[in-house]
């Protein structure tokens, strides 16, 4: 039982510890991360990030994941989250308020969705703060995700720092994502992206 942020806990086959040693600064205006490929668009899924935002954005949202039609995690410079998708024919989108502006230390967001006309879930800190239900399975794209920065059109850059972005092809528990907030551990069942600005190259962690 390892102890890391004064509590004890067991790691399981697959886990992961993200230490948020590390962390992307953006600044508003042209900084983004591209991925490589599309997202995928079936449900179930979770998307996380943990990241500090700066009320001094340009633009009145940036993104901390944009994955278009297939998920996106999206804070307001107000605190404001909204996390959504693309059904073929309308946008499902849920919002809450709450996440810290302008403070120290990272802040978590959790959208979680375990299928088509079931409830999706927003966590900020690992306490849920809004629920509802899902309309359909998110449309594919053809798009790459992005990290801070829409993909087409409206730029809504994100101004801050992010330290992980994590992609599940399952829907997490309560208990997962308190953990994941509170522990930093990531359940490595169905772990389909893990986006850290630290590596672990065997003895120590590396920019």
């Amino acid at each position: 039982s390892p102890q890391l942020l004064n509590a004890t806990f067991t790691l399981g086959p697959g886990d992961v510890v993200a230490p948020h040693l590390y962390d992307w600064q953006f600044d508003g205006v042209d900084d983004y991360i591209q991925l490589p490929s599309p997202p995928s668009p079936t449900l179930p899924f979770t998307l996380a990030g943990f990241a500090t935002v700066s009320s001094g954005m340009v633009d009145s949202k940036g993104h901390v994941y944009e994955g278009l039609y297939a998920g996106r995690l999206t804070i307001y410079k107000t605190g404001f989250v909204t996390a959504n998708f693309y059904n073929g024919s309308s946008w499902v989108a849920y919002s809450v308020s709450g996440y810290p502006v302008d403070q120290p230390g990272f802040a978590a967001i959790a959208y979680t969705a375990s299928g088509a006309d079931t409830v999706a879930k927003i966590y900020v800190n690992g306490a849920l703060k809004g629920q509802g239900t899902l309309k359909g399975q998110p449309a594919s794209t053809t798009y790459n995700a992005r990290i801070g920065m829409f993909i087409a059109g409206y730029l809504e850059r994100f101004k801050g720092t992010i330290s992980v972005v994590i992609r599940y092809n399952r829907e997490l528990t309560g208990d997962e994502v308190s953990n994941l907030y509170g522990q930093h551990v990531l359940p490595g069942g169905s772990l389909a992206l893990f986006l850290d600005a630290t590596f672990f190259d065997g003895s120590k962690y590396v920019d």
